[in-house]
């Protein structure tokens, strides 16, 4: 009988074994399982946005998979991003054109403030030169500073135009 029972407690202790060994296997297994199918997707997922680089996930968007459609959408995001970027970019250069504009109106008005200053005072000068003098040479002299102040303000209205149409020969 103590044969039986040492045959039973050997049997019964590889037993015990083989069921351990096959739950270390089990369990290596569910592992993997849990690293293939979980962990390393959002691995992926998670090395794409640290390195912000959405082509890490071409291959897991192509899965029929929840993290596959995580990656669509994460891939949607860093387009998304990019095209608010070039947004951005766009109205800053848009901004800083405009201020350019303003900047170039202000001087050109400058400019055309001058010569028309000019041409006011010496034609609001004029009637009181000719009947308190009688003498056309001081007459003729305006005339000329004038027709000079005319002539450069049709010059600068011209150079306008050409801008604002876009011609290089201003």
């Amino acid at each position: 009988q103590i044969s039986v029972i040492s045959d039973l407690n050997t049997l019964y202790k590889r037993e015990l074994t083989l069921l351990a060994v096959i739950s270390v296997i089990l369990l290596s297994l569910a592992s993997l399982a849990i690293w293939r199918m979980i962990l390393r997707p959002v691995r992926i997922i998670d090395s794409s946005i640290q390195l912000q680089q959405p082509q890490l996930l071409t291959a897991l968007s192509k899965t029929g998979s929840q993290f596959g459609d995580l990656a669509k959408t994460v891939q949607q995001f860093f387009q998304q991003k990019l095209v608010i970027q070039e947004d951005q970019f766009k109205k800053a250069e848009l901004e800083r054109l405009n201020q350019d504009k303003t900047a170039f109106l202000a001087l050109a008005a400058h400019e055309l403030k001058g010569p028309i200053t000019i041409v006011k005072l010496l034609s609001e000068d004029l009637p009181k030169t000719f009947h308190s003098s009688g003498d056309t040479s001081q007459l003729f002299s305006k005339l000329d500073i004038i027709t000079h102040q005319v002539t450069k303000t049709t010059v600068l209205i011209n150079d306008l135009r050409l801008a604002s149409e876009g011609k290089e020969d201003v």
